[in-house]
C-alpha cells in the first residue's frame, strides 16, 4: 500500500491511499485495512472496509462496535455519510 499526504495548489491537505491486489483481497474477503495516521502525521488513523453493498457494510461495521445510526435504505445516489467526531 501506498500511503502518502501532501497539499493541493488550493492548500488543502489530501490522503492518498494505493491499494495493491493484496489489499484489495483482504478488503474482499472481510478484513478491514487500518492506517495508522501518526506514520502520516495525523491525528486521526483511517480504517478501510469492504462489502457487496452499503446495507452489508453497515452491518459489518456494527458488528465490530461501530455506532452507525438510521439513515435510511444507503443506495449509490443516497450515500451513508456520518460525521462522529
Amino acid at each position: 500500500m501506498i500511503q502518502m499526504v501532501f497539499k493541493k495548489v488550493d492548500g488543502r491537505k489530501c490522503v492518498l491511499l494505493g491499494l495493491d491486489d493484496v489489499n484489495v483481497q483482504r478488503l474482499t474477503s472481510d478484513q478491514p485495512i487500518k492506517v495508522d495516521g501518526k506514520v502520516l502525521e495525523l491525528d486521526f488513523d483511517i480504517l478501510i472496509a469492504h462489502g457487496k453493498t452499503q446495507k452489508d457494510l453497515i452491518t459489518q461495521l456494527r458488528e465490530v462496535g461501530f455506532s452507525i445510526p438510521d439513515v435510511g435504505e444507503p443506495t449509490p445516489n443516497n450515500p451513508v455519510v456520518v460525521r462522529n467526531t
